[in-house]
């Protein structure tokens, strides 16, 4: 697949994974998600990863967002140097000021990437919902709650208009505020 390294070896990480000019190319994204793809398929993960029903679950990706999953501490600077080396080699680099790790146990270790230490957290945003160790269920409600109200105070005005038949009013509802919240989850 040469071509592909061709039209990667043009492309230069943005903050937002592409180069400015290719931003509103409906081919990029397209180009980036085949770049990962190609990136993951190098990477030797089979060993890595966390046993589910006898698979390997080693990463969720999501557009430019991508998950890690490893056992230890240790596997996951394993996997993050050698995901590091594989993205330059076609001209993409990971962003180290959004590169974050989490672990679910206490631990003192530290990851490192090019000499960089990565930062750990105690919480992160993934896709919109919060993820963190610990019973914190109230928290991640009321979150959900501010926001349902903050897309509703968007939308008050059609919401809340007694001319609008109620059926649209409630298809605005169910379409726009409700997923907002994301409580069924």
């Amino acid at each position: 697949m040469p071509q592909l390294g061709y039209i990667l070896k043009m492309i230069s990480q943005t903050s937002s994974g592409l180069k400015e000019e290719c931003a509103s190319d409906t081919l990029s994204p397209k180009v980036f998600t085949t770049a990962m793809e190609e990136i993951f398929k190098k990477l030797n993960l089979q060993e890595r990863g966390l046993n589910v029903d006898g698979e390997r679950l080693t990463d969720l990706r999501f557009a430019d967002d991508v998950a890690l999953i490893t056992t230890s501490v240790k596997d996951m600077e394993v996997h993050l140097n050698n995901l590091n080396i594989e993205s330059k080699k076609i001209g993409l680099k990971i962003h180290r000021g959004k590169t974050k790790y989490m672990t679910n146990y206490q631990s003192e270790e530290t990851i490192m990437v090019e000499k960089e230490e990565i930062d750990k957290m105690d919480r992160y945003k993934y896709l919109g919902q919060t993820i963190m160790l610990g019973e914190h269920t109230r928290e991640e409600v009321l979150i959900r709650i501010k926001a349902g109200w903050s897309c509703f105070g968007r939308y008050k005005d059609i919401l809340c208009d007694p001319k609008l038949p109620m059926c649209i009013r409630r298809r605005m509802y169910n379409q726009c505020v409700i997923p907002t919240n994301g409580l069924w989850c």
